[in-house]
């Protein structure tokens, strides 16, 4: 989730500026890919939030094919995929949606090995400027503007 990431790129950033090491960034989604071992193109779903998924999707190779956005099980029809990866958060309109279509669902394998394959290809991001990208608004900011309707969501 947003607190993990904002921890996880906080402690990077100290760790860098600490050791004097580079940063680099691999999206998750990315990471998932490159474990995936898929037949053909596929969506890797992150940041499920009540009925939508954020969704990335991938060519068989692992190559992102489409950035990732946010969508609802409605729309994997027009995808083209035969594998969706999605966690214990992805809803359960989404796992219908698949297996209305024969879209294999399966569990996203993260892995330090994956992890650091990706990062070697990746620029090397300035310490101090690492900053979690998350698929989705923050829960707090959507609560503050359900909350403060004018003021403008700051």
């Amino acid at each position: 989730g947003y607190t993990g990431l904002r921890i996880a790129t906080a402690a990077a950033n100290m760790i860098a500026l600490a050791s004097g090491a580079g940063l680099s960034a691999a999206p998750s989604a990315w990471v998932a890919a490159a474990n995936a071992q898929a037949t053909g193109p596929f969506g890797v779903a992150l940041a499920s939030k009540g009925e939508s998924s954020f969704v990335t999707l991938f060519d068989r190779a692992g190559r992102e094919s489409a950035p990732g956005r946010v969508m609802e099980a409605g729309e994997v029809a027009d995808l083209g995929i035969r594998t969706l990866l999605g966690d214990r958060f992805l809803p359960a309109s989404f796992r219908e949606a698949c297996d209305r279509l024969g879209v294999e669902v399966r569990w996203p394998m993260f892995s330090a090995r994956a992890c650091l394959g990706l990062v070697m290809q990746l620029p090397v991001v300035p310490t101090g400027a690492l900053a979690p990208l998350y698929g989705r608004e923050a829960e707090a900011v959507t609560k503050w503007r359900e909350l403060h309707p004018d003021s403008g969501g700051s």
